[in-house]
């Protein structure tokens, strides 16, 4: 089967509400099935990525809070990953810590 075949079907399954897709950093397009919301954190030095296990505590802090309803499913978060960070501190500790603080969610979630 043409890989062409393949992402037809998954637009058209994603048309019918079935998969979602998410970008992971600057890859392809990754699909899961659209039961539940999955949100990544992607390192944006070497490309890992790992599923946000508290998404559910962070749709409703948003609600709760900001009083809007998220759509979490076509969703990545780019972070600095421990190892990508331990190498950026011992070639330059400032420019690790800038990313650190520029990536720092809003004032009152607790996720």
């Amino acid at each position: 089967m043409a890989p062409s075949t393949v992402y037809r079907q998954l637009a058209d399954l994603e048309q019918l509400g079935l998969v979602v897709h998410v970008h992971l950093g600057h890859g392809p397009a990754v699909y899961h099935l659209s039961d539940a919301a999955h949100v990544y954190l992607v390192c944006d030095g070497c490309g890992a990525f790992t599923e946000l296990p508290m998404v559910n505590t962070m749709a409703r802090q948003l609600r709760a809070r900001f009083g809007f309803e998220a759509d979490l499913h076509h969703f990545s978060i780019g972070v600095t990953c421990r190892e990508c960070g331990a190498k950026a501190s011992r070639s330059s500790p400032e420019p690790a810590q800038r990313r650190a603080s520029t990536r720092a969610g809003p004032p009152g979630l607790e996720w």
